[in-house]
This record gives structure tokens, C-alpha cells and sequence, in this order.
């Protein structure tokens, strides 16, 4: 992964297409979402599998966010990020005060909407060769979340939780879409 760390997606010789750049903004915005999101969580769970969870996923998303962030230089990063950043807190926060269930089922719900944007991306690069560096980057990233998103209580997630955890995902999704653009 180091000669992926090293790798920008722009060089003085190499501009990336727009598309591209577009789709690392997005997953740019989804691991920061998803950091904040279990940042909220920590702030109030009190469930020990909870806050493991947590945890992992917050440094794989801090971890992804390194890697894109050493490829995006900061003038076309997403200006949503604040703004996402505190609505993704909030929704870690709040069901984590209802149950465990819950907070493991918004995590997981987030982590599933990255999950899928990068099996969209590397979905796009595959076969061109001059991304293969960036094609292996983003199927580690996407290894990495599907396994933190994997959660154990979410199965006893109640009725609520699970709406919730349908809005964070679909949230999650609305907020790499804006991310593509602004």
C-alpha cells in the first residue's frame, strides 16, 4: 500500500478525468462520515462490543481518509465535509443513547453505504491500467469496511433502530452523491 500512499491522483503531468476525481471526493466524504458517525457513538455508548466496534471502524476510516486525502489535494475535497461531519455524529450519537442494537446498526449501515460506493469505483477502473495502483487502494479500503461493518447485535436491532439504520445509509449514500459535486 505505500506505493499507493505515494500515488496523487494528479501530477504536474497526469490530470486525472473528472469522473474520477469526483468518485474520491465521494469516498472521501463516506470515511469521514463514517469517522464522525462512530466518533458519536463513542461519546455516549456504554456497551463494551459497541465501543469496540466503534473504535475499528473509526481508525479504518481515519485510515482511508490518509490514503485518499495523500492522493486529493485539499482545494477539490468536498466542502461539505463540516457539515456532514456533524449530521454523521449526530446520527451515531443519538441511537446510541436508545440501545446497542441500534448504534451497531447505524454503524453498520454506514459502513455499508462506503462499502458499496467503493465496489462502484473499482467496478469503473477495472481494466485501466493506469489506475491499477489506485484500483488495489480502494479494494483494500473497501476490504476494510466491509469487515468493520459487519456488527452482531444489529440482528437484535428492534423495529425503530432499524428505520434508523435505513436513514443513515441512505444518508450516507445522499451525502457521497452531493460530495461528487460540491
Amino acid at each position: 500500500m505505500s506505493g499507493a500512499m505515494e500515488e496523487r491522483v494528479s501530477t504536474p503531468d497526469y490530470a486525472p478525468p473528472a469522473w474520477l476525481v469526483a468518485e474520491l471526493r465521494a469516498a472521501h466524504a463516506g470515511e469521514a462520515g463514517s469517522a464522525a458517525l462512530c466518533r458519536g457513538i463513542l461519546a455516549v455508548a456504554r456497551n463494551a462490543v459497541v465501543i469496540d466496534g466503534a473504535r475499528r471502524q473509526c481508525r479504518a476510516a481515519d485510515s482511508h481518509m490518509d490514503m485518499l486525502e495523500s492522493m486529493l489535494p485539499p482545494g477539490v475535497r468536498s466542502r461539505l465535509l463540516l457539515f456532514c461531519g456533524g449530521v454523521a455524529w449526530l446520527a451515531g450519537a443519538l441511537p446510541a443513547l436508545a440501545s446497542a442494537g441500534a448504534a451497531q446498526a447505524a454503524r453498520g449501515a454506514a459502513a455499508g453505504a462506503v462499502e458499496r460506493c467503493y465496489r462502484t469505483q473499482i467496478g469503473r477502473l477495472h481494466g485501466a491500467d493506469a489506475h491499477s495502483v489506485l484500483g488495489a487502494t480502494l479494494e483494500h479500503c473497501r476490504e476494510e469496511t466491509a469487515i468493520c461493518g459487519k456488527v452482531t447485535e444489529a440482528d437484535r436491532a428492534g423495529f425503530m433502530a432499524r428505520r434508523w439504520a435505513g436513514l443513515v445509509g441512505a444518508g450516507t449514500a445522499a451525502a457521497m452523491a452531493l460530495a461528487r459535486r460540491i
